[in-house]
């Protein structure tokens, strides 16, 4: 495994506990009996985030690989992006 790859597993890892912690908070929010406003609030968040994080996690694989080269040759996907895209 490449150390870039190795690192973006890292931040993977990191960004999968955060919201295990996240998720967490929200369900001792709805035993704690917490408005509705507040718990629809905290999830949309919560969303928000994940969905977010992921798309962020996505690129950086993408352009690791596309941009930096993809040392393990694991990479045979088709680029969506032309050249004048990257710049």
């Amino acid at each position: 495994m490449s150390e870039m790859k190795d690192a973006l597993d890292k931040v993977s890892d990191a960004m999968d506990q955060f919201m295990f912690l996240l998720d967490a908070q929200i369900r001792d929010l709805e035993k704690s009996g917490a408005s509705p406003d507040d718990l629809r609030a905290k999830m949309v968040s919560f969303v928000a985030i994940r969905d977010s994080g992921k798309m962020y996690l996505d690129w950086a694989d993408y352009y690791s690989k596309k941009i930096f080269g993809d040392p393990d040759g694991s990479e045979n996907e088709i680029d969506l992006l032309q050249h004048e895209d990257l710049a």
